[in-house]
């Protein structure tokens, strides 16, 4: 049986947590191309709620969340003790759990009791560097034997939801690439500002000392 207040060793392993950082998701505001996919879960499946939930060292935040009740729906965010994603993260495996309230690994867990979850389904989010970072998950209120159909499906569909995270990751790189590059380029033009000027000073002072030495042999003639 499953304390839901127990910590889980490769849940808040920093490799992973640093992981899930970069993406740069978290507490980031509702967005319609993971809102789609969230949408397509409930309608494809059949289900009431269907979450992109990332899991960090003591929460999960939603980064999508179709369905989901108030409060749950306006905070964004519950503890771990209301996760059943944290298990997806732990094993790097899809749980499928067709009676939560008889199931050995989630029966205490608090979203039992808080938020009705009676069915789950999830699949595990991977980072570009395949760390486990979240869960796509479907989410019934009633006892449900999942299918084959609909594992294979959830799993189709979590496999968008890392493409999407990998290709704003990726943007994101890109930017602070071109940033860093205009930044060098910047600094390339005021250094060679400087040169020019400096080059410029040397010069005068170059064309000062040529003058002065031309004037002192006329000085000594016209004394002589």
């Amino acid at each position: 049986m499953s304390d839901p207040n127990q910590p889980l060793p490769a849940v808040t392993d920093p490799t992973r947590l640093r992981s899930l950082h970069r993406t740069k998701l978290l507490d980031t505001p509702p967005d319609k191309a993971f809102d789609d996919l969230t949408a397509l879960v409930t309608r494809l499946l059949g289900t009431p709620v269907a979450l992109v939930s990332l899991v960090d060292s003591d929460r999960q935040f939603f980064k999508s969340a179709c369905g989901l009740k108030e409060p749950w729906a306006s905070r964004r965010q519950t503890r771990l003790s209301h996760s059943f994603c944290k298990h997806v993260v732990a094993t790097k495996e899809s749980l499928v759990v067709n009676n939560a309230p008889e199931h050995p690994l989630v029966r205490k867990n608090l979203a039992v009791r808080d938020l009705g979850v009676v069915a789950y389904l999830g699949i595990p989010l991977y980072s570009p560097d395949r760390e486990a970072i979240g869960s796509l998950c479907a989410i019934d209120s009633k006892e449900r034997t999942w299918s084959d159909d609909d594992i294979e499906v959830l799993h189709v569909l979590a496999e968008a939801v890392m493409n999407e995270i990998a290709v704003r990751m990726y943007i994101d790189e890109i930017h602070a690439f071109t940033d860093a590059l205009v930044k060098s380029n910047e600094q390339l033009e005021r250094d060679a500002s400087d040169l020019k000027f400096l080059c410029a000073r040397v010069a005068s002072r170059g064309v000062r000392s040529q003058a002065a030495n031309s004037v002192r042999p006329l000085r000594a003639a016209a004394n002589g």
